[in-house]
């Protein structure tokens, strides 16, 4: 299952988003089965760490998108029926005016097949 990670400067200035890194490495991704409750975190990848330290610029109204993918085999491991909610966490470093920020966000989304 295919999905888009945007990230949004809603923010008045410039802000760097590292968005090569997360590209590479990808969010940490919880996932919980609907009617049993279990639960696995996927593997993000190894990445260069030096990725992290180079950032993609965005100005005020404008926003980063990343493709990730979460395997069918993934979402089988729950049984033939799916559903699951993955919880989808980016958890990065930011650089706005000039400093650097922690930055992280969730989301969730629901997955049924």
């Amino acid at each position: 299952m295919f999905f888009d990670i945007t990230v949004a400067n809603t923010g008045p200035t410039e802000v760097g988003f590292p968005q090569d890194f997360l590209r590479k490495r990808g969010p940490s991704v919880r996932l919980v089965d609907a009617k049993t409750k279990a639960e696995t975190f996927l593997r993000t990848n190894p990445v260069d760490l030096s990725l992290a330290e180079r950032f993609t610029r965005l100005a005020p109204g404008a926003s980063a998108v990343v493709e990730w993918l979460i395997h069918p085999s993934e979402l089988r491991q729950f049984g033939p029926e799916v559903d699951v909610s993955a919880e989808v966490m980016v958890d990065v470093t930011i650089e706005a005016l000039g400093k650097r920020e922690p930055f992280a966000r969730k989301a969730t989304l629901h997955v049924t097949k």
